[in-house]
């Protein structure tokens, strides 16, 4: 069964549609507020969308290399003039609320504490690294608690202070999407010379919303894009500001960005063309070849356009090719359908059929409630097969080893053995060993000579073994319960029905390819979706469901009425009850079932009810220390089998090593002025 899962589950993940969330920024709010000193104080607001550990933000302070001289209007931009010396008042915290605008920013009072040395899961803390005029800051607040970010801190020496007037210039990049992107910029008085710059994508905007407040905004950022903005205002404003360039400088920064402005809008031009021709090839398009991809390229570029006339027109033509493509996915949608349901009855009649064919079990001669003699003379491991077919338990083992000192080929040392530990002694009686079968001589033979030193094994021998012998250990194991399967497969206790089933497991694996067949037809349906699970589950099935053969069903019903005795053992009479020599033979397969501990419990209430004779020769073993001893070894191979296990996946695993994401870089010359980046991890 783990093998057919295996290919099963690998099929799975080939074919399942998976519906990954994009995983981004849905907002980045920045408020800026420009101090009389020069200084500017930055509070900033992050949403993540998915899950994170902690908010890694850069803040980098000299990113323009290029000397400034003031002589050409090319200075005013990406020259060291525009870089800072010093971050201040660092504050991090975090918000359980949705934020939609800025009043969480401009109401907040709360900062975590920082630490020297964060990790992942570590929450309400903050770590800060300084690398040079890198400024490294990480958050740690997993997703599980808060859903907002908050960033605050002032740069020193922000504004440049000319001889006519006063500039800030803020750049921008992060690491991964930015759904909503807005920026608002604060004057500290009202300032007669005014005015915004921002340079980045062409979906951008800024405008002034008063003399003293600017604003700017991007409606979506793809990853790692670079964006700044420059305000221009009275010096004035700022009359204990430091840095100064000692040239006038309006004139230069209006010929700069008039300059960009001109490039962009030569590309504004170049775009509302390539829009044009792109809609009227793309609508010629879809009335060639109707469909809903084809539809959307062309409505996609025909709402950008600006010429209201053409819009109408090749909307009209549009309208017709919607209509077309409806009527299409009508008869696609009800196709798909037809095929799933027709697919789905089939497999419905399929597995009904099969089932009455290959799972439903013979009917038992044997009707009694309770059998009070052992159905059979096979050993318990043999039962075990016949309860479980393949899954050979370790209780299963133990149960065998109880059954070996029971035909007193094996014996417990009394002056050993305790509630912890244990000492099995070989009795090397020939006869005895010789009428054992195959799996209980692979058994004695494994533990008394492999894990033992050939005269005895104690619970010592088995954690050694499991621990500096596990390969050896794991193989012996193995060795054994492929024997227990093989004795168990020559007891015809299951039909041989795998080829039969070759039909069947096509029809359910053909779920998928109808399933492929229906996305490919209509892709918005979302009825086959249902094809996929469907066919899995009903593979599963198949290849794993059995039948027992009439012998093995009869075996088993017998089986279970004898289980039914042993648990319903305290209700009987002392006349209903087996010979008291007979019970300890019963405690074995007990065992098995998995029921010991109830049936000594019954069986020792019933030796003081009846007041057995506890000097008999034949009062069984369990009647002091059978089951304390079963528990025992049981425990202990259980324990054995899993400990080695472990440290063969240890030794046999292949290293690994995976991160998460994070990060950005400085603008390396390609900014405006000091900024920085950061991301998620």
């Amino acid at each position: 069964m783990t093998k057919y899962l295996k290919y099963i589950l690998i099929l799975v993940l080939f074919i399942l549609p998976l519906k990954v969330s994009a995983i981004g920024t849905s907002k980045y709010y920045v408020d800026v507020t420009v101090n009389e000193d020069g200084s500017a104080t930055f509070k900033e607001m992050i949403i993540f969308d998915g899950s994170y550990n902690y908010l890694k933000r850069n803040l980098y302070l000299k990113g323009n290399t290029k000397t400034f001289t003031g002589n050409y209007a090319s200075d005013f931009y990406n020259t060291d003039i525009y870089n800072a010396t010093s971050i201040t008042n660092i504050c991090a915290s975090s918000t359980s609320r949705n934020i939609s605008d800025f009043s969480y920013i401009k109401n907040h009072d709360t900062c975590f504490d920082i630490v020297t040395n964060g990790y992942s899961g570590m929450h309400h803390k903050y770590e800060l690294n300084v690398d040079n005029n890198d400024y490294n800051i990480i958050v740690y607040h997993p997703s599980s608690y808060d859903k907002a970010f908050y960033l605050e801190y002032t740069i020193t020496d922000a504004v440049v202070i000319h001889n006519d007037v006063a500039e800030l210039m803020y750049n921008f990049e992060w690491s991964e999407v930015i759904e909503d992107y807005q920026v608002y910029l604060h004057l500290p008085k009202e300032s007669h010379t005014f005015r915004i710059f921002s340079h980045g994508p062409m979906q951008g905007e800024n405008k002034l919303i008063d003399n003293k407040t600017a604003y700017a905004y991007w409606e979506y950022l793809e990853s790692d894009t670079k964006t700044d903005i420059r305000i221009v205002f009275d010096k004035s404003l700022v009359p204990q500001g430091t840095k100064k360039s000692n040239v006038s400088a309006l004139d230069k920064i209006v010929e700069y960005e008039t300059k960009q402005a001109e490039i962009q809008n030569n590309l504004r031009e170049q775009l509302k063309e390539e829009i044009k021709n792109n809609a009227i090839y793309y609508t010629e398009y879809a009335s060639k070849h109707p469909s809903r991809e084809n539809y959307n390229n062309a409505i996609y570029y025909v709402d950008q356009l600006d010429d209201e006339e053409l819009k109408k027109e090749l909307q009209t033509t549009l309208n017709k090719v919607l209509e077309e493509v409806i009527r299409k996915e009508k008869i696609a949608r009800n196709i798909s359908l037809t095929l799933t349901i027709l697919w789905i009855l089939g497999l419905c009649y399929l597995t009904y059929k099969f089932y009455k064919k290959y799972d439903k079990e013979y009917k038992s001669l044997f009707t009694n409630e309770y059998l009070r003699e052992l159905p059979a003379s096979y050993g318990p491991e043999i039962l075990g097969y016949l309860l479980t077919k393949s899954n050979i338990k370790s209780e299963y083992l133990s149960a065998s080893i109880m059954e070996l000192i029971r035909k007193k080929s094996l014996k417990i040392d009394d002056t050993y053995s305790n509630n912890k530990k244990f000492k099995i002694i070989d009795l090397k009686d020939e006869k005895v060993d010789e009428n054992l079968t195959s799996s209980e001589k692979l058994l004695k033979k494994w533990f008394i000579n492999e894990v033992g030193n050939g005269e005895y094994v104690t619970d010592s021998d088995i954690k050694r073994a499991s621990k500096n012998d596990y390969e050896d250990f794991l193989s012996s194991y193995r060795s054994w319960k492929n024997e227990v399967i093989s004795v168990g497969e020559s007891m015809n206790f299951y039909e041989k029905n795998g080829g039969k089933k070759a039909l069947y497991c096509l029809y359910a694996l053909s779920g998928i390819a109808i399933y492929i067949l229906c996305v490919a037809i209509y892709p918005n349906s979302v009825f086959p979706f249902i094809l996929v699970p469907i066919s899995i589950i009903a593979m599963i099935y198949i290849l794993t469901s059995s039948k027992k053969t009439p012998k093995g069903n009869d075996d088993y019903v017998k089986w279970m009425a004898f289980k039914r005795f042993l648990l319903d053992f305290g209700r009987f009479e002392e006349k209903e009850l087996p010979e008291i020599y007979l019970w300890e033979h019963f405690l074995v397969y007990a065992t098995t079932f998995g029921i010991a501990d109830k049936v000594e419990k019954a069986m020792n209430m019933k030796i003081q009810e009846y007041k057995l004779d506890t000097n008999s020769s034949y009062i069984p073993y369990f009647y002091t220390r059978n089951i304390m001893i079963n528990n025992i070894i049981n425990n202990s191979i259980q324990t054995g089998i899993s400990k080695a296990q472990s440290a063969y996946n240890a030794a046999h695993s292949s290293s690994s090593s995976s991160g998460g994401f994070g990060g950005g870089a400085s603008f390396g010359g390609g900014g405006g002025g000091f900024g920085g980046g950061g991301g998620r991890g």
